[in-house]
């Protein structure tokens, strides 16, 4: 895949932290769960399903509405 600039287009900040998880023993779940702010419930115990929503592509239960909503709704990849 070729990332193609978007000049202007700013991302957002998501304070994670310098504290990375160890490449030998990465926390179950999403990967991300010990570090993001608005980690809830599943995070820490189901992988996150890569999905398409209308900006592109994302891995995370906020995005999920099976998860967030216990609906079955959403366009997954995997």
């Amino acid at each position: 895949a070729v990332l193609v600039p978007e000049p202007g287009r700013s991302l957002p900040d998501l304070d994670l932290g310098s504290d990375l998880p160890s490449a030998v023993n990465p926390p179950s779940g999403c990967a991300f769960h010990p570090r993001c702010p608005r980690a809830f419930a599943p995070c820490p115990t189901i992988e996150p399903r890569i999905l398409r929503d209308e900006k592109g592509l994302v891995v995370c239960h906020l995005h999920d509405a099976r998860i967030r909503d216990g609906s079955k709704e959403g366009t997954t990849l995997s």
